[in-house]
């Protein structure tokens, strides 16, 4: 064995293990705000924390929390654009307490504040 195949994981992914991802998906996407663990995430997957890890972030490219924050922050912005909501209301519905902090999160990932999202709607 090469030095550079030593702890490479190159198996490839299983039809099952697709479909095991999308009903996590699902899953965490029915259940965005009940603060979920990864211990009760993958025990409703059937499969361990590090398998749930492993398998998500090869289907999704992300670590399952950086899904979920994803996600809020999409319907934040949803709420933004098609309900008008306030920037504190959108901090609310994406789960941060601080609308300074939900500013900072959104910018990151949208790459504009959303007062100015706000204002191009």
């Amino acid at each position: 064995i090469a030095k550079s195949d030593v702890g490479q994981t190159d198996v490839p992914l299983r039809p099952k293990d697709y479909q095991r991802m999308s009903t996590v998906s699902d899953f965490l996407d029915a259940h965005l705000d009940d603060g979920l663990t990864l211990d009760m995430i993958a025990r409703n997957a059937g499969m361990s924390v590090n398998t749930l890890q492993r398998i998500f972030r090869m289907v999704h490219n992300t670590t399952v929390f950086d899904y979920v924050r994803a996600r809020k922050l999409h319907r934040a912005r949803e709420a933004l654009e098609r309900d008008g909501a306030s920037v504190a209301e959108a901090a609310y519905i994406a789960g941060y307490a601080s609308a300074a902090n939900f500013a900072t999160a959104f910018r990151r990932f949208f790459g504009t504040s959303p007062k100015n999202f706000r204002a191009r709607i």
